[in-house]
């Protein structure tokens, strides 16, 4: 179990990282990305061996709120490269309209993960699936546009 919290600060740690960097420069986005994909890394893996600890009782651990983690971290790596390629000189809209589709998919992943309980229990869910909903749509439009 202590092992398991380690690593779940790390990761929380790391999302704080990549949004530090995401505010800082335009530039920063590439480093951003990947901190993003090591932190959707890390709840993937507390989720694969958290399964194996079938007494853990904190619903931060379970298997929803991770796979929410998870892929609220890739919608953000997608988000930092999907940035980081609109503000390049020379624009590949075939892979703008790419990565803003799978951010899309991945905020979807989001909202329906945290329409269901245990996480309504833990998020406010008026506020987040909102914000998630609107950020799905937003990349669903995005790459319909590109």
């Amino acid at each position: 179990f202590e092992r398991l919290s380690m690593v779940f600060n790390l990761a929380i740690m790391h999302n704080q990282l990549g949004i530090c960097m995401m505010q800082s420069k335009e530039e920063k986005f590439k480093e951003a990305a990947k901190i993003f994909v090591i932190a959707g890394s890390l709840f993937e893996k507390i989720a694969t061996e958290g399964v194996m600890i079938k007494d853990i009782q904190s619903l931060d651990f379970s298997e929803q709120i991770l796979q929410l983690h998870s892929h609220l971290m890739k919608a953000q790596a997608q988000y930092c490269t999907f940035e980081k390629v609109k503000l390049s000189v020379t624009k590949n809209f075939n892979l703008l309209a790419k990565l803003a589709k799978q951010a899309s998919i991945y905020y979807e992943k989001v909202y329906l993960i945290a329409s269901k309980p245990p996480v309504t229990k833990a998020i406010d869910k008026a506020s987040f699936t909102t914000v998630v909903l609107f950020n799905e749509y937003s990349f669903l439009f995005q790459a319909y546009y590109y």
